[in-house]
């Protein structure tokens, strides 16, 4: 088992300069953040609990410092920054009797990013960004180690990216019209990162349900993401949202196989949702959601694909105010509408083709809130 804890502090220092038709805002800033794991293993004797298998204590450090800065020209924004990450991730055995595996790892970066928009109108944008990334390896994908022992798993190390996006959004009024009536607010974006040392899950056989981590040479993603929200009246209104994922690896050999342009398992290419709408003043809220899951493969491999499904899920509540300080929130609602059949989760990469964790058909739930 494993227990946390985290304490982080913060503190921002703003700088503002004002010139004519210009605005700048410049930050600077740091945080710390320290963890503490006491993580324990035991053999698993089909089900029973056996001998203790690992026992140490485990530590992860940050401190990080950066800087930002906010210039509007006229119609032209400008972000730009920079930060830069210190890490120390430690292991203490406890466990010795196979051997002292205590050691430490420091990881550090610098990550820019510069970001640019321009404002077409009063309420339309056009924008592009782009940005580095680094993501070290967590305590328990580290702790995880396929050799067995304990310690930390040195064969992983951080994934580092790079990331492009530019889109377009805004807020459209019918007929000029100010009030919420036939207002739609969209966003339309196209993005595209380039991940070295992705890090991806594994099982094994000798360790069963049990989650192994290594990093890929190289994953590319390409994608769009749209999003709108229509008001139909000031109590109804629908909302939509559309993601196409095209994730492939790139130079990603495993035990001699080369898994280089298969899809990235666990992600499909289609995602969308579409929802109906309603609150009014007297309290009643009511949504009907409809979601597509595209298909998706199971393994890196791309031998074994799970089927798209659309689910459609409804609810509603009621909001009754006793007073003005107490109020009682009675809900209802219906999961899995059209009995779908499906599965809730899927373990990637698993052994033996253990991929699939159905999920429940037709259900339905209730309750009662209670708002003071």
């Amino acid at each position: 088992y494993g227990q946390g804890a985290s304490y982080q502090l913060s503190k921002i220092f703003s700088i503002n300069e004002r010139l004519p038709n210009v605005k700048n805002e410049l930050s600077l800033g740091y945080d710390i953040s320290i963890q503490r794991d006491e993580r324990e293993r035991f053999d698993n004797l089909e089900g029973v609990r056996g001998a203790i298998a690992l026992n140490q204590l485990e530590s992860f450090d940050n401190v990080a410092g950066y800087l930002l800065d906010h210039l509007s020209i006229g119609r032209f924004f400008i972000n730009a920054g920079v930060r830069y990450d210190w890490n120390e991730l430690k292991a203490k055995d406890f466990f010795i009797e196979d051997g002292d595996d205590s050691g430490s790892t420091k990881l550090s970066a610098f990550n820019p990013s510069v970001g640019l928009s321009y404002r077409i109108s009063s309420k339309i944008y056009v924008y592009g960004n782009y940005r580095t990334g680094f993501e070290t390896p967590s305590l328990i994908e580290l702790s995880n180690n396929p050799e067995g022992s304990g310690g930390f798993n040195r064969a992983i190390v951080p994934q580092k990216s790079n990331n492009f996006e530019i889109g377009v959004k805004g807020v459209v009024n019918r007929n000029g019209n100010e009030n919420k009536n036939g207002q739609l607010s969209f966003d339309a974006t196209y993005f595209h990162i380039n991940t070295n040392d992705e890090l991806t899950v594994f099982e094994l056989a000798e360790f069963p349900d049990r989650d192994f981590f290594r990093n890929a040479g190289k994953t590319i993603r390409n994608g769009i993401e749209l999003t709108a929200l229509f008001d139909l009246t000031s109590n109804w209104f629908v909302r939509g949202t559309y993601t196409f994922s095209d994730f492939v690896y790139k130079d990603y050999v495993v035990e001699g196989t080369d898994l280089t342009d298969n899809q990235l398992p666990g992600i499909p290419k289609h995602f969308g949702s579409l929802s109906l709408n309603h609150h009014n003043e007297k309290g009643l809220s009511f949504r009907l959601q409809s979601r597509l899951n595209g298909a998706l493969f199971t393994n890196d491999a791309n031998e074994v694909e799970e089927e798209r499904y659309v689910l459609v899920n409804l609810n509603a509540g009621y909001h009754l105010k006793i007073n003005s300080s107490f109020a009682l929130v009675p809900f209802f609602g219906i999961n899995n509408l059209l009995n779908e059949q499906y599965n809730d989760n899927i373990r990637i990469n698993a052994f033996g083709g253990r991929f699939y964790e159905p999920a429940p058909g037709l259900n339905f739930y209730g309750g009662l809130r209670v708002k003071l």
